[in-house]
């Protein structure tokens, strides 16, 4: 049995689509913040 195939912007955006929701990344439960980036400290000038 031949399955027929659809090309054209409908079957790409629905290709994308659930190409999304395959590989898309659940969401954590409890909100995880990295840490602030430290500013670099410039040397002191003595």
């Amino acid at each position: 049995m031949k399955h027929e195939y659809h090309e054209g912007p409908e079957a790409l955006k629905r290709f994308e689509d659930g190409m999304k929701k395959l590989f898309q990344a659940p969401k954590p439960e409890s909100p995880f913040k990295p840490p602030p980036a430290k500013p670099k400290e410039e040397p002191s000038k003595d």
